[in-house]
């Protein structure tokens, strides 16, 4: 392993937190100002903004599978890894869509 990889290590897993942070704070604040103005519009960007949350947690995940090193033993699992962890998001999104269309 190089130096970079670990450094390139660090720097992702803090934008992945700065982005859970911020999005989780932009979320409320939407989800909270959606209520009381009783806009399902904002109120659904609000949901959407949670679904940036989850794709930040996964990027946080991938952060820390990437970072370790290559070991024959956990092959499989990171091979498993790679497939599974950019799923989530296209399907959370497109739920959290059709959640707030419906409820229109």
């Amino acid at each position: 392993m190089s130096k970079a990889e670990p450094r390139r290590a660090d720097y992702l897993r803090k934008a992945a937190l700065v982005g859970i942070a911020g999005n989780a704070i932009l979320a409320g604040l939407k989800i909270i100002a959606g209520i009381v103005a009783g806009s399902y519009a904002v109120i659904g960007d609000g949901l959407d903004s949670l679904a940036d949350v989850v794709t930040f947690l996964i990027t946080l995940i991938a952060a820390r599978v990437t970072a370790r090193p290559a070991d024959l033993k956990y092959t499989m699992v990171t091979r498993r890894l790679n497939r599974l962890l950019p799923k989530p998001y296209p399907s959370s999104s497109f739920s959290v869509g059709c959640n707030s269309s419906s409820q229109q």
